[in-house]
């Protein structure tokens, strides 16, 4: 019964979920097929028509995995593409060919809303809009989706909706540091006080599990140092002067090792995320000097 029960599992994966490669389906189904097949299976006394029952399951999973394969070719075309009407034609054909893959929608939103950015054409920005919701329809706990969706709704200028996406973002992923940064920075002319107890909040997250145990990936977190950028801001407004130096020190530190360490291993990986991180990470520290010359200009009794 442990077979069948694999057996069928895969079957209906196949048929709702896209995170797995291609090979790995196959890897999978050889396994599943092989306890099928071999001598402790009670299942090889069963009739043919129990076969013939699996057999709609296993062409449905199999229809899946040749449109899976489809779609990444035709996605990993595009990123190959320089121009962005061909980049956008071949995402699109990557979404027909693997419809329930929620990662080329949210791809083809990113793309209309830089072209709408260069444009100033609106109508981009709400077909992106459609499709980060379509995209979260199929992926309505990927916290990723919502932050697309917030920055399409800030753009648009409704931010009462680019908030309540922020915060579904954070409902479902509790230790996204880039969705709690932009909340912050979201709230920072309405709410400062709310805006600060975000950016405290995400500071907090670096001696939590999360910053001893996060993955290899995320282990300079930029948008962590972004945090304590923000912070330090409104601690030198409260007068808390060394702990707003200290924050600083500690944010530049991580930046210049992320430049050193870590940005050259992502531009081998990820040469686009690469480049939208270091001009982050460069604005940042233009915000950071900005930061020190203002505060010696300051008077020296000034947060003592």
């Amino acid at each position: 019964m442990a077979s069948a029960a694999a057996f069928i599992a895969f079957c209906v994966h196949n048929a709702v979920e896209t995170a797995w490669l291609t090979t790995a389906n196959l890897l999978a189904l050889a396994f599943v097929v092989g306890l099928l097949q071999s001598e402790i299976s009670p299942l090889r006394r069963l009739s043919w028509r129990w076969w013939a029952l699996a057999l709609p399951f296993l062409l449905v999973g199999l229809w899946h995995s040749v449109g899976v394969a489809r779609g990444a070719y035709f996605a990993q075309l595009a990123r190959n593409e320089p121009l962005p009407s061909v980049r956008l034609f071949w995402l699109e054909r990557a979404s027909d060919a693997d419809p329930l893959n929620a990662r080329y929608l949210i791809d083809r939103a990113i793309l209309l809303e830089a072209w709408a950015k260069a444009t100033g054409d609106e109508s981009r920005l709400r077909e992106a809009l459609r499709l980060c919701d379509a995209a979260i329809r199929l992926q309505p706990t990927r916290s990723g989706n919502y932050k697309v969706k917030a920055r399409l709704l800030q753009a648009l200028g409704e931010e009462a909706d680019a908030e309540r996406a922020l915060r579904t973002a954070l409902r479902f992923n509790r230790t996204d540091t880039e969705a709690m940064l932009r909340l912050g920075e979201l709230l920072e002319k309405k709410q400062p006080d709310a805006a600060a107890a975000i950016y405290r909040r995400l500071v907090s997250l670096e001696r939590s599990p999360y910053g001893r145990f996060k993955p290899v990936e995320q282990w300079q977190d930029i948008f962590l140092a972004a945090g304590k950028i923000r912070l330090a801001r409104h601690l030198w407004r409260q007068g808390q002067r060394q702990r707003a130096q200290q924050l600083l020190d500690e944010a530049e530190r991580t930046l210049r090792s992320f430049q050193s360490a870590y940005l050259p291993i992502l531009k081998a990986s990820d040469p686009e995320a690469a480049e939208s991180q270091d001009a982050f990470v460069h604005s940042l520290l233009d915000d950071l000097l900005l930061l020190r010359q203002t505060w010696q200009k300051a008077p020296q009794n000034v947060g003592r």
